[in-house]
């Protein structure tokens, strides 16, 4: 049997033979990883419901942020998910590159480190980017916006009428 997150070698047995002038045999069989996976999972902030078109790049770990790109950046299906399969063990970041239309960038846009090691035993490991709405054109006001300031106007405009109509009777008194 051998070690979890590990495969048996294509090699199990080997034949010998014991004589005189060989009593020390010394044998070393490697057991291959079993490769892990990162699933990533891509939806709206909201609703929950799966985005298609987001583009995301697999990247090494250097030092605890994102090292070398593996591979190609992928975009998400219909069914929201990318797949980056078949990754040795070691330590690894998602970085969203590009939103879905309409969408902007997940908060964080890298997620990581993630670790593929022997714990997994060629299992995946699951990440989700929610990604908000981007905010739609804002509209100019009208309605009531518009029917404030001409109640407004009209309002300084009889002030300033009866203003002029007051110091004009004064000026008259007075004069």
């Amino acid at each position: 049997k051998a070690p979890t997150g590990y495969d048996l070698p294509t090699e199990t047995v080997q034949a010998f033979t014991i004589n005189a002038s060989n009593l020390t045999i010394t044998k070393t069989y490697l057991d291959p990883q079993k490769p892990g996976a990162i699933e990533v999972l891509k939806v709206d902030k909201t609703t929950k419901d799966p985005l298609a078109g987001a583009v995301f790049q697999l990247w090494t770990d250097k030092d605890g942020a994102p090292g070398e790109k593996i591979g190609d950046p992928q975009t998400s299906g219909a069914d929201g998910t990318v797949m980056f399969s078949d990754l040795a063990f070691g330590t690894y970041f998602v970085q969203e590159v590009t939103p879905p239309t309409g969408y902007e960038l997940s908060d964080p846009a890298i997620q990581g480190p993630v670790t593929i090691d022997a714990a997994l035993n060629g299992g995946t490991v699951k990440l989700t980017f929610a990604n908000p709405q981007k905010p739609g054109p804002k509209l100019p006001e009208t309605g009531a916006g518009s029917v404030g300031n001409i109640v407004a106007a009209a309002l300084l405009a009889i002030l300033a009428g009866g203003l002029m109509v007051t110091f004009g009777r004064r000026r008259r008194e007075n004069g």
